[in-house]
């Protein structure tokens, strides 16, 4: 792969409980790979989810369905504030085609992620290696 073709973002609490989310783009392949962990303040999530949609659009733009892995293994079940402003920012974000593998194991936060994605388009996996293979098959 091309140096090019990898951009990685990554967004950490300045202040209060420790937090941090991070994704890199392949952009060739329309993958996005996302990671986070903590408890994440409301204008880190703004930075993170700002990028991130634009790096979905982009995509999009050239045509292509976009492939997410996001790993949120290690992710706390997050306040409303948060939840809500992430659930306005991405509705009607993805496309058909698309695929978004949640990597979770917390049941709460599941459930959390579940009504704030909104989206048959994502499937949720204990297991990193099934939800990539998932994400990634034709």
């Amino acid at each position: 792969m091309a140096q090019a073709d990898l951009e990685t973002f990554s967004f950490h609490n300045t202040d209060g409980p420790k937090g941090w989310q991070g994704f890199s783009v392949e952009w060739q392949r329309g993958l996005i790979r996302g990671e986070a962990e903590g408890f994440w303040s409301l204008p880190m999530t703004e930075q993170h989810v700002a990028a991130w949609i634009k790096c979905v659009r982009r995509i999009h733009s050239e045509g292509r369905p976009v492939r997410v892995i996001a790993d949120l293994r290690r992710a706390q079940t997050q306040s409303q504030e948060v939840a809500s402003m992430v659930q306005r920012q991405v509705a009607g974000l993805y496309r058909e085609g698309d695929r978004i593998a949640v990597i979770v194991e917390a049941s709460l936060l599941k459930t959390q992620l579940r009504r704030v994605l909104n989206s048959d388009r994502a499937m949720y996996f204990p297991d990193a290696d099934e939800g990539e293979r998932w994400v990634l098959s034709d």
